[in-house]
């Protein structure tokens, strides 16, 4: 699966629906209103049926009085899980952002590579820290410096799993998979108020073949998800490969600083 198409069902009655609706609108989600009552015939949810409207949404908003909407609600939860958002006193535009964007940690899906190899690639996981460890101290003394523009001191178990758990709200990673062996990172980090940079290294024996695109491309639907404004990327002066594939995906060239160019973006769907 991929993150989604930023479609919200609301499920609310009278003026609790126009006001969601409006709020959601103006966030940049797609909305469609559960027609209730006015449809004919009961709602399919609590008889254990589906409902099309719901198997169509990336969140679903449900506003239903406690007294009917009580087994709906149950039986939401119990197939949508985090894709369901209650509202409380907060803003709801926020509350389905965060539900929208956290829809990236089940993000798994395959790419066939150009020379043919194919990986899996996915949301991390702290099962996931030993593998980040081991292939970051696989990684050449040339990628290893492109990466990190400087000398880095090799991961630790502990740091390793710090960056394997991710929340998935402020901060995302994904990870390639050759087999049982990670094959590329790529990540969000929060760099202020609505934004973010990207780190993202490969593999060397997997450069040039398009998986970093793949990875990229991921990160910065994460980031329409999530309402990022800006996503920032540092990249030394002689690292050619990752400036042109930055350049292919939209961002500009912004700043430059100590033999450091600096990319920007302003994702689609970001605030």
């Amino acid at each position: 699966m991929r993150i989604g198409s930023r479609s919200v069902l609301v499920e609310a009655d009278g003026s609790s629906a126009r006001r969601s609706r409006s709020a959601l609108r103006r966030a940049g989600f797609t909305v469609r209103t559960c027609p209730g009552r006015t449809a004919g015939g009961a709602c399919p949810l609590p008889a254990g049926r589906r409902c099309a409207l719901v198997d169509a949404a990336d969140v679903v908003v449900h506003q239903l009085p406690a007294e009917a909407g009580a087994p709906i609600l149950d039986r939401l939860r119990a197939e949508r899980g985090p894709d369901v958002v209650v509202p409380g006193d907060g803003d709801l535009a926020e509350a389905v952002r965060r539900a929208y964007a956290g829809r990236a940690r089940r993000v798994a899906f395959g790419v066939r590579l150009r020379d043919g190899r194919e990986v899996a690639v996915g949301a991390i996981r702290p099962a996931d820290a030993e593998g980040l460890r081991v292939f970051d101290d696989a990684l050449s003394e040339r990628s290893r410096r492109l990466r990190y523009l400087s000398w880095m001191p090799r991961l630790t178990p502990e740091r390793s799993l710090e960056l394997a758990t991710v929340d998935f709200d402020r901060r995302f990673a994904f990870v390639a998979r050759a087999g049982d062996r990670l094959v590329g990172d790529c990540r969000l980090v929060p760099a202020g108020d609505s934004r973010a940079e990207i780190g993202l290294v490969v593999a060397d024996d997997h450069q040039g073949v398009g998986l970093g695109g793949a990875l990229l491309d991921l990160a910065i639907e994460a980031a329409a998800a999530r309402g990022i404004a800006e996503l920032s990327a540092e990249v030394r002066y002689d690292n050619t490969r990752m400036a042109r594939l930055l350049r292919s995906r939209g961002f500009d060239r912004t700043g430059w600083e100590l033999g450091v160019m600096i990319f920007t973006l302003e994702p689609a769907g970001g605030r």
